[in-house]
């Protein structure tokens, strides 16, 4: 599904993780929760609905400290690399 992301990502320690995500850079003002409610080292997460032209996301973890700025990325649908 085009318009469906999965993000997958690692942590040095056992944490819950969370994607905060936008369709502007700097104002990402949606939240996804990992998929599993057990603390990991291994954090995936499902964004449905995004925009064919992408969707900007940044990484948590219910460790972060508030004075972190992470960074943020552009997830967007590559045609080439689609598998039907």
């Amino acid at each position: 599904n085009p318009h469906q992301v999965v993000i997958f990502w690692t942590t040095p320690t056992k944490t819950l993780g969370y994607v905060k995500y936008g369709k502007d850079k700097r104002n990402l003002t949606q939240k996804s929760e990992q998929t599993s409610s057990v603390s990991g080292n291994i954090h995936a997460v499902v964004i449905d609905e995004i925009p064919i032209e992408g969707v900007y996301i940044s990484l948590h973890n219910e460790s972060d400290s508030w004075f972190l700025f992470p960074e943020v990325f552009l997830v967007e649908f590559n045609p080439e690399t689609f598998i039907e």
